[in-house]
């Protein structure tokens, strides 16, 4: 089954478009906010958190479950440290701009670096797996070369994307608009220092590129949905624009 990254400056609308594309697609859906619940998850034993429920294990848990055995044979430590605190779950699910400084080189670049390998291999792993749409991480830079791998990029205009955080992140006007801006920067300096990529937006880096300023949400959905179906037949041969 194939998979669907989705990428794009904050606000462009890719936060309201992952949860319907995974409602349509019965597909698992990897955002900050899931991973956020994952990682709390990863530090308990794999029968504690089934034991959890009575009946069967529920989505995230299958998908805390899965990440973890990728972590596990990966030989990564989930336990904390004095930099990040609670471990990996800080990399995982905070906003690029809560990610410690990455424009810096210091002691803790081991240390990140071995983080953004265990990203890179939970998100290669469940796109082996199938049936899943990634948001951010630069999912679309590390699953560039999966054939089964629908690539979208998603923009708005300035004054629409402050207007999709105020409405997603319950901000007022002004702190979306510094938001915006900070997680612009700390996202340029992330994709610079893990895939020296100084445009991460790039065209060829995505097969299909949606403006969400002129095309609702609900078509926007429809077309990636076309277009995952062209790419499962072969029909995508390169960048799109709409």
């Amino acid at each position: 089954m194939s998979v669907i990254t989705l990428g794009g400056l904050a606000g462009g609308g890719a936060r309201l478009l992952g949860p319907k594309l995974s409602e349509q697609l019965k597909a698992d859906y990897i955002d900050r906010n899931i991973i956020s619940t994952i990682a709390e998850e990863l530090g308990e034993s794999i029968e504690s958190i089934v034991a959890k429920e009575e009946q069967a294990p529920s989505r995230s848990h299958k998908l805390a479950i899965a990440i973890k055995k990728i972590i596990e044979r990966s030989g990564a430590s989930w336990g904390g440290d004095p930099y990040f605190g609670s471990g990996f779950s800080h990399f995982f699910s905070d906003s690029y701009e809560d990610l410690p400084n990455i424009s810096e080189t210091n002691q803790h670049d081991s240390i990140n670096d071995s983080y953004i390998e265990v990203i890179k291999n939970t998100m290669t792993n469940l796109a082996k797996e199938g049936n899943v749409i990634f948001l951010g991480r630069g999912g679309h830079v590390i699953l560039k070369d999966f054939t089964n791998v629908l690539r979208v990029g998603v923009v708005a205009h300035p004054e629409d994307r402050i207007k999709n955080v105020m409405t997603v992140d319950g901000l007022d006007y002004k702190n979306a608009e510094i938001a915006v801006k900070n997680r612009d920067l700390a996202r340029k300096n992330y994709f610079k220092k893990y895939f020296s990529i100084d445009e991460p937006d790039r065209s060829d880096l995505y097969h299909l590129t949606i403006n969400t300023s002129e095309v609702s949400i609900d078509y926007a959905s429809d077309v990636i949905i076309s277009a995952l179906h062209a790419l499962e037949d072969g029909k995508i041969v390169g960048p799109l624009q709409i």
